[in-house]
C-alpha cells in the first residue's frame, strides 16, 4: 500500500496525537478511530524520527514486512561532455547522471570520468537498475553500444 494508516482508540489517542504532532502530520477522527496516514515507503523516516525524539515503537509493528513491497523504479538520465577532441577520439568522456526514485523521491547524481570502455557507467546502471532511461540525442558510440547491450538482455516483465 502507498499510504500507511495509523489508528488507534480515540480512548487511547494521546499516543497517536504525540506522533502526529512529532512528524508534523495530519491527525483526525474517522469512523471512531483517530486517524493519521504516511506514505508506506517512508515508514522507517518517521519511525527514525520518533526513536530519536526518545519515543519506543511497539513490538506488534513490523517495519520490514510493511515496506517490503516498496520497489526501486529508479528513472536514469545521462549525460556527456565530449567537448575536447582527443579525449573524444581516445573515448574518454565526462558523463553525468542524475537517477530519481519516484515513489521516495530520492536523487542521485554523480559525474566522473570514463574509459573507451565505460565501465564505470555500466557499473552504475546495473547498480541502479534503472526502468527507464533517458538519452541525449547525442551520444558517443561507446556509451550507446553499453546501454543497448544493457537493456537488450534485461528481462522484460509482464
Amino acid at each position: 500500500p502507498y499510504l500507511l494508516k495509523l489508528l488507534c482508540d480515540p480512548c487511547a489517542d494521546s499516543c497517536l496525537q504525540i506522533a502526529a504532532k512529532e512528524l508534523n502530520i495530519y491527525c483526525h477522527l474517522d469512523h471512531n478511530f483517530m486517524t493519521a496516514s504516511i506514505p508506506s515507503h517512508r515508514l522507517f523516516v518517521h519511525v527514525r524520527r520518533l526513536v530519536a525524539k526518545g519515543h519506543k515503537l511497539d513490538d506488534a509493528v513490523d517495519v520490514e514486512e510493511v515496506t517490503a513491497d516498496v520497489p526501486d523504479n529508479y528513472l536514469l538520465c545521462i549525460c556527456e561532455n565530449g567537448d575536447n577532441l582527443k579525449d573524444r577520439k581516445k573515448g574518454d568522456i565526462v558523463t553525468g547522471i542524475v537517477a530519481i526514485q519516484p515513489t521516495t523521491g530520492e536523487v542521485i547524481f554523480d559525474s566522473f570520468r570514463d574509459c573507451a570502455s565505460r565501465s564505470e557507467l555500466e557499473s552504475r546502471v546495473l547498480r541502479l537498475q534503472p526502468v527507464e532511461i533517458l538519452l541525449p540525442s547525442r551520444l558517443s558510440d561507446q556509451s550507446e553500444k553499453l546501454i543497448h547491450s544493457i537493456t537488450s538482455m534485461r528481462p522484460i516483465e509482464n
